[in-house]
């Protein structure tokens, strides 16, 4: 599922995140690896939305690179 610009900016206005711009959280969070970006789809709404970006996911399913965790388990 994909969300709007609009639902996303919506769903970010009601954040405490609503001051980092809509572009700088995807650029964050596709360095995340798919299990991180899983886990942080659940924080919130706006994260969720966020994540959920065809964006990430293309990059995701086209990048050659190792993305390790941010937090080693």
């Amino acid at each position: 599922m994909s969300w709007s610009l609009d639902e996303t900016r919506s769903a970010l206005s009601n954040s405490s995140f609503n001051s980092i711009p809509n572009e700088i959280l995807l650029h964050i969070f596709r360095y995340l690896s798919v299990s991180d970006l899983c886990r942080v789809s659940l924080v919130c709404r706006s994260f969720k939305m966020v994540a959920d970006q065809d964006e990430i996911w293309k990059y995701k399913s086209n990048s050659n690179s190792i993305i390790y965790p941010l937090f080693p388990k």
